[in-house]
């Protein structure tokens, strides 16, 4: 059975300053997959700006994420 949460993404960085996106959960299911920091790494010269565009993206478009 697929479980499914609502889900918000966040940008973040690393010490080095290189951003990277980090997926919340809102609500909904409680996957395992939550029980760790999921983050997505950015290609290497990213700008926080366009991470951000990135993130406002994804926020726009994805209501939910699904585990099997």
């Amino acid at each position: 059975m697929t479980e499914r949460a609502s889900v918000r993404f966040r940008v973040t960085q690393y010490a080095n300053e290189q951003p990277w996106i980090v997926v919340e959960p809102l609500g909904g299911g409680r996957l395992d997959m939550f029980k760790k920091v999921i983050g997505l790494d950015l290609a290497a010269g990213t700008s926080f700006e366009k991470a951000a565009r990135i993130c406002d993206l994804l926020n726009e478009n994805i209501e939910q994420i699904g585990e099997t």
